[in-house]
Order: structure tokens, then C-alpha cells, then sequence
């Protein structure tokens, strides 16, 4: 069997992203300042390999410093607990970036992959608020609003956005892989994505 065709994804969903910076995924002027997000990934159906994938949560954790440091990006992700074992191998395996595609692009521009934990995740997103939880490692709170697919900010980046805000709590704890921090002034963006390999 080809392993390309075998290995294939489809996966369709919601995501949150909360940065301070620039986003994790961006490469242009501005960069050099360094990156600091988590991002939020709810996948409503997918499907990689043949292994159904639907209605999983993921969260990834991204700190890249200033340019001027000249230390690669590292990024750790969490997956929800409640997970299959396939379903865990196949989504880590995916946003890791080894089954090529649209992820394997945004894993190359995220750094060094340093881990995963399955772990539990709870989130309520709403017209307002967005709120995202992984219990004594993750907190997010965030403030914002819809936005037309028309508005400027709705193009930018790998998926499509419709709602801006605010962070009003962003903390990370966890120091096994020096990621503890509290972001005190952060962008929110939520929007949907489609990716296949």
C-alpha cells in the first residue's frame, strides 16, 4: 500500500489562537520581535489514515524568542484525554508535521516539537467569549467579537478568521519543558480551518 495515500488527512474544525508578538505561524516584518501563543483546536470531522478523528481538542503551546536570541521555536502540544490511543498517535503525528501538508508547514515554522500530554480539556466559546482549560497547566480568557468575512483581518493567516479580541488571562504552567508564563497583553483571533494532505 502507498504510504502516501495511507497516511493522507482531512480535518475541518474551530481554532483559537492567543498570542503575544507575532503569531506562531507568521514569517514577515516583524518577527524578530519573537512569539508567545496558545492555540485552541477543536476538530469538528477529520479523518487521518483511515482512523476517524472527529470531535477531538488539541492545544499547542508555541514560545519562539526574538530573532536576536537565535534559539529555535518550541512548541508542546495537548491533546484531550478522552482520546482513543490511534486517535492520539495519528493527530500528534499530523500537527508534528510528519504527514506532510498544510500542518507539516505551520509544525516547520512552530520550532523544535518538545512533547505531548494527553490530558483533560474543557472550552466554551461563545458570541463574546472565548474560555479554554487544561487544569493546572492552561488557562485562557478572551474577550472579543465577530467580525465580517469582508473586514481586513479575516485574510490573514493559514485559516479563516471571524472573531477578534483579547486575552484577559493567558497562563502556562509547565516547567518540565520552560513553559511558564503569563501573557498580559495578548491578541485573540478565532476562525475556522481545512486542512488535507
Amino acid at each position: 500500500m502507498n504510504s502516501g495515500i495511507q497516511n493522507q488527512y482531512r480535518l475541518e474544525g474551530s481554532v483559537l489562537d492567543i498570542y503575544q508578538g507575532v503569531p506562531f505561524w507568521f514569517e514577515g516584518s516583524g518577527f524578530e520581535v519573537g512569539s508567545t501563543s496558545v492555540t485552541a483546536w477543536l476538530i469538528d470531522k477529520g479523518e487521518i489514515a483511515g482512523i476517524g478523528v472527529s470531535d477531538t481538542a488539541l492545544v499547542t503551546v508555541n514560545i519562539k524568542e526574538p530573532a536576536c536570541a537565535g534559539t529555535p521555536g518550541r512548541r508542546l502540544i495537548l491533546v484531550e484525554e478522552d482520546a482513543a490511543p490511534e486517535v492520539v498517535r495519528w493527530v500528534v503525528d499530523a500537527f508534528q508535521g510528519r504527514l506532510g501538508g498544510p500542518l507539516a508547514a505551520l509544525a516547520a515554522l512552530a520550532g523544535e516539537h518538545v512533547g505531548f500530554y494527553q490530558v483533560p480539556i474543557s472550552y466554551r466559546l461563545d458570541e463574546t467569549k472565548s474560555f479554554v482549560s487544561v487544569p493546572d497547566k492552561v488557562t485562557v480568557r478572551a474577550a472579543g467579537r465577530r467580525i465580517p468575512q469582508s473586514h481586513p483581518a479575516g485574510s490573514a493567516g493559514p485559516w479563516l478568521r471571524g472573531w477578534i479580541g483579547e486575552g484577559a488571562e493567558v497562563t502556562v504552567d509547565v516547567p518540565e519543558y520552560r513553559m511558564v508564563f503569563s501573557l498580559d497583553r495578548s491578541r485573540a483571533v478565532r476562525g475556522g480551518f481545512q486542512f488535507a494532505s
